[in-house]
Order: C-alpha cells, then structure tokens, then sequence
C-alpha cells in the first residue's frame, strides 16, 4: 500500500525492520519490497545506507537480537 511513502517520512534517520520468512502478517519477502521501495527516498536524501531489513526463519514474534544487531550495524556505517 503505502508503506513505503510512511517510511519515507523517518528519511533519513535510521529505519530497520526485522521479519519472518513465515509471518502471515509482515513477511519478509513483502518487508524487504517495502524497504527497497523506500530506499528511493533515502537515496535521495543521500541516506540509502540506512535502511535495512533483516529477514529470519519461522514467523511472526520479536526478535531481540537481530534488530538490536541490524540497528547497530546500520548505524556504524552512518559514522563511516
């Protein structure tokens, strides 16, 4: 829908999204076609290097440490 366009407006802050090959609500495969359509934006910003999305086995549940990580390695290449 329009996703992408609200994620666009974090531009260009930070924005990372972990999900679930299986999630019947946010899967993968659609969350990493969502962040590369709003990559458009953050590259237009000069931002394209931080946004990210993280895929994982199984389904919908939080995953800690994956965004934890996903966040940190997006930011170090902000202070590259």
């Amino acid at each position: 829908m329009e996703t992408a366009d609200v994620i666009g407006l974090i531009a260009p802050r930070a924005f990372v999204t972990v999900a679930g090959e299986t999630d019947h609500i946010w899967p993968a495969s659609a969350a990493r076609n969502v962040v590369e359509e709003a990559r458009a934006i953050y590259s237009a910003l000069g931002a394209a290097g931080q946004i990210d999305c993280a895929g994982a086995s199984g389904g919908h549940f939080f995953r800690p440490e994956l965004s934890w990580r996903t966040l940190d390695d997006v930011l170090a290449k902000a202070r590259r």
